[in-house]
């Protein structure tokens, strides 16, 4: 039979079912070409006027059929060993330790920032949010770039609005919401 005189309704045993003997023919010759599920699905969609496959029914027929599963990742195993996940997190640790001892001064100065940081953030006044000031207040319309984005009220409610101070570098807080936002980590 050709493509031109099929009629999907004539040869369906199942009146609900798309999947016809010469349909399942052609999916499984796009299947074992290597042809994903999506393009398994559009040339059949395109092949078969009337009929709507889907990614998932393509899957979900190559599994009922028994087909092969398309190897994504060729040559890689599927489940890593228990010891090669170790193996690896061991040199990803010890990467990060040569790193860290090849980079002292860098890393020193990290934790010399942070502690100046903190001790900024420790000295910061505390603010009850409904006492900053009125000028200061902003919509998220108005929010520039280096402006708190703190949150005050219930956003649904017209009395909602963001802190508007400055904030701290490469923060979304000022220094006061800042010791609010984030906890001290501290050294066990």
């Amino acid at each position: 039979m050709s493509l031109a005189e099929f009629h999907p309704d004539k040869h369906r045993n199942n009146r609900n079912s798309p999947w016809v003997p010469i349909i399942e023919a052609r999916f499984v010759q796009l299947w074992n070409e290597g042809r994903s599920a999506t393009i398994c699905a559009n040339l059949l969609n395109s092949e078969f006027a009337g009929i709507k496959f889907t990614r998932n029914a393509m899957i979900g027929k190559a599994n009922r059929m028994g087909l092969p599963p398309h190897d994504r990742h060729a040559g890689r195993p599927k489940v890593m060993d228990p010891l090669q996940l170790a193996r690896r997190r061991a040199r990803k640790l010890e990467m990060g330790r040569r790193w860290a001892d090849n980079n002292r001064d860098k890393v020193a100065l990290y934790h010399t920032r942070y502690r100046e940081k903190l001790e900024v953030r420790r000295h910061a006044p505390q603010i009850e949010d409904f006492n900053i000031p009125t000028p200061q207040r902003k919509t998220i319309f108005e929010l520039g770039p280096h402006d708190c984005r703190w949150p005050v009220g219930e956003p649904k409610s017209d009395l909602f609005f963001f802190c508007g101070a400055v904030a701290e570098e490469s923060k979304p807080y000022c220094s006061s919401h800042c010791r609010r936002a984030y906890v001290e980590i501290r050294a066990r």
